[in-house]
C-alpha cells in the first residue's frame, strides 16, 4: 500500500510525538525516582538522617529550599532507617521541608533520655548549615544573584519512647536555647498528666485502642490534653478496634520483637502518606495561624476517612473510653 506525501508526513509526525512522549515519561519516571535526596550523618550526640526534595535545587529561586526542619526521634529498639517511608512522605508533601529522623541513643534500645534528646536537637540546630548544605542561608542562583534564606521553622517530634523523652523534660531544656515552632507526636509513650503543659502548636497521631502495651490514655490522647487550644492543636486518631493498625504503623516494618508488623499492615500503608499531608497542613497552619477543622482536614478517600477521627483545638478526647485489643499482648 502506497502513502501520499501528506500521509507519510503525518506518519513521521506521529512517530516523532510518540518518541517524545516515551522520552518524557521516562524522564518523569526518573525525576520521580531521583527527586528525594537522603543522607545519614553520625555525630557525637547521635545519628541524624534526613530527606528533602531535590527538585527545589533546580528552580530559579531557591529561597524556600529549607523553609522547615522536622526532627522525629526513633522509638524503642529502632534505627533511623526504619522510618524512611514516613520521612520521605513528609519530605514529598511540601516543598522546602527537611524531613529528619534522629537517634539520640544509638546502640541502646531505650530512647528515654530527655537530656540526650535535647542535646542532639540543639547540636543539629546549631550546625544545620553544615549538616544539611541546602539550608545554608546564603545561596547563589544560576544567574549569579544572591538569595538570603530566612531561618526555617523547627518542628520537634518523636515516636513512642522518644515522644516521652520530648514531652517529659527535653522540651524545657531545648527552650533555653531556642523555641521550637511546633511539636509532632507519633503515638508518643509514656505521657502522663503530671508533665508540663505545652504552649506551642501540637500535631498528634494516635490510636483508639491499646496495642503493643501502649495504653491510649498515656499516649497521643494525653499529649493532646497537655497541648493548648490557644496555640493550636490537632489529633488524628486511627480507629483500630481489632488491633490494626497498631502502635508501629509509623515505621517501615513494625517494631520487632515487641510490636511486629501485622499481615494487614499493607492495607494501612496510606497512613504514612496521610501523616506527610498532615505535617504539610500543620506547617501551613503555623505560618498562617489558620487553626480550623477545614484547614486540617485530610484529602483522603471516604474509605480511608472512616479510620480517622480528628480532634482540633477545643475538641475533647478525655471522655473516650479506653479499650484493649487482643493484639496488645503480642
Amino acid at each position: 500500500m502506497k502513502y501520499s506525501k501528506r500521509n507519510r508526513a503525518r506518519n513521521t509526525t506521529n512517530i516523532q510525538w510518540f518518541v517524545l512522549l516515551v522520552g518524557f515519561h521516562c524522564w518523569m519516571g526518573h525525576q520521580a525516582f531521583a527527586t528525594i535526596v537522603s543522607n545519614t550523618t553520625h555525630i557525637k550526640e547521635g545519628i541524624f538522617r534526613y530527606h528533602y526534595d531535590d527538585s527545589m535545587m533546580h528552580q530559579r529561586s531557591v529561597s524556600s529550599s529549607c523553609s522547615a526542619v522536622v526532627l522525629v526521634g526513633v522509638g524503642t529498639t529502632m534505627r533511623v532507617e526504619d522510618y524512611d517511608d514516613i520521612a520521605i512522605e513528609i519530605a514529598k508533601a511540601r516543598p522546602g521541608v527537611i524531613s529528619g529522623v534522629m537517634d539520640h541513643a544509638p546502640g541502646n534500645p531505650f530512647k528515654l533520655s530527655s537530656r540526650r534528646y535535647a542535646k542532639l536537637v540543639m547540636t543539629i540546630a546549631d550546625n544545620l548549615e553544615d549538616l544539611v548544605p541546602i539550608c545554608r542561608q546564603k545561596k547563589t542562583t544560576t544567574n549569579g544573584s544572591l538569595i538570603i534564606q530566612e531561618n526555617p521553622l523547627f518542628l520537634l517530634g518523636g515516636h513512642s519512647a522518644s515522644g516521652e523523652a520530648l514531652y517529659s523534660s527535653a522540651l524545657p531544656m531545648i527552650q533555653k536555647s531556642f523555641i521550637p515552632d511546633g511539636l509532632i507526636g507519633l503515638s508518643p509513650f509514656r505521657i502522663t498528666s503530671s508533665m508540663a503543659k505545652i504552649s506551642i502548636p501540637s500535631l498528634l497521631w494516635g490510636l483508639s485502642t491499646t496495642t503493643c502495651g501502649v495504653t491510649i490514655g498515656n499516649a497521643a490522647d494525653q499529649a493532646y490534653e497537655l497541648s493548648s487550644p490557644d496555640h493550636g492543636r490537632v489529633l488524628y486518631q486511627l480507629e483500630n478496634p481489632q488491633g490494626a493498625p497498631n502502635h508501629c504503623i509509623f515505621t517501615n516494618h513494625g517494631c520487632p520483637p515487641v510490636c511486629p508488623s501485622l499481615s494487614s499492615d499493607h492495607q494501612f500503608a496510606w497512613v504514612r502518606s496521610a501523616v506527610g499531608e498532615s505535617v504539610a497542613k500543620f506547617i501551613q497552619a503555623i505560618q498562617t495561624k489558620g487553626w480550623t477543622r477545614e484547614s486540617m482536614e485530610l484529602d483522603i478517600s471516604a474509605e480511608k476517612r472512616q479510620y480517622v477521627k480528628m480532634f482540633v483545638n477545643e475538641d475533647q478526647v478525655s471522655s473516650l473510653p479506653e479499650q484493649t485489643s487482643s493484639v496488645a499482648a503480642s
